[in-house]
C-alpha cells in the first residue's frame, strides 16, 4: 500500500472515531496542534520511526509525552500507529485528516501564488470568487512566487487556474514553435 492510501486509510479512520465519539472539533485541534509541532521539529518522529528502537519503547514515550496533553481518542490513534508500524505515516495521515474535518464542515483550501502582494480588497475579491463558484466557506492562503512574474495561480484542491505571465509566455513561446514546423 502506497503512503498516500495508507495516511487516507489512518485519516478516515480517524475521522470517523471522532464524528462517532463526538469529539471530532477536540481530534482536529490536536492534530493541528501535533503537525505543527512535528513541521517545526522532527526529532519525535525520528524516534519513533527508527527502526532499532523496541516498539514498547516508543509506545511508553508515546504514553509519557501525549498522556496528559491529548485526547483518550488521539492518544489510542498514536499507539495504533506505533503497534501498526505506520506512526512514520503521522503527518500525511494529520493533514489528510485535517482536510477531512475541513471538507465536512464545508471549507475549500484555496492557495493563490502571486508574484506580488495582494491587498485585502483582492484577497477578498478572490476568496468571494471562490466560494461563489464551490459554494463553500474559503481558506485563503497567498503565497509570494516572483518567478510567475506577474498575474496569479489559484489552486482550489486539485484543481489549478493559472493567469500568470510565466504560464502565458509558456503557451506563446509553444504555439509559435508549432508555427515552425
Amino acid at each position: 500500500m502506497t503512503g498516500h492510501l495508507v495516511a487516507r486509510k489512518y485519516a478516515r479512520g480517524l475521522f470517523a472515531a471522532g464524528r462517532s465519539g463526538g469529539v471530532t472539533d477536540a481530534l482536529y485541534d490536536e492534530a493541528e496542534s501535533l503537525l505543527a509541532y512535528l513541521r517545526q521539529e522532527r526529532t519525535l518522529l525520528t524516534f519513533l520511526t527508527a527502526p532499532q528502537i523496541r516498539d514498547q519503547d516508543k509506545e511508553g514515550v508515546v504514553r509519557d509525552t501525549f498522556a496528559s496533553r491529548v485526547s483518550p481518542t488521539f492518544l489510542s490513534f498514536l499507539l495504533l500507529l506505533v503497534n501498526k508500524h505506520r506512526i512514520n505515516h503521522l503527518d500525511d495521515i494529520l493533514d489528510q485528516f485535517i482536510g477531512l474535518v475541513k471538507e465536512h464542515r464545508g471549507i475549500v483550501a484555496t492557495k493563490v501564488l502571486t508574484a506580488f502582494p495582494l491587498s485585502g480588497t483582492q484577497r477578498d475579491r478572490i476568496a468571494e470568487q471562490v466560494a461563489k463558484r464551490t459554494g463553500k466557506q474559503v481558506e485563503l492562503t497567498v503565497v509570494e512566487d516572483t518567478s510567475l512574474i506577474g498575474g496569479v495561480v489559484v489552486i482550489v484542491g486539485n484543481r489549478v487556474v493559472d493567469y500568470s505571465m510565466k504560464h502565458f509566455l509558456r503557451e506563446l513561446k509553444h504555439d509559435l514553435l508549432a508555427l515552425k514546423t
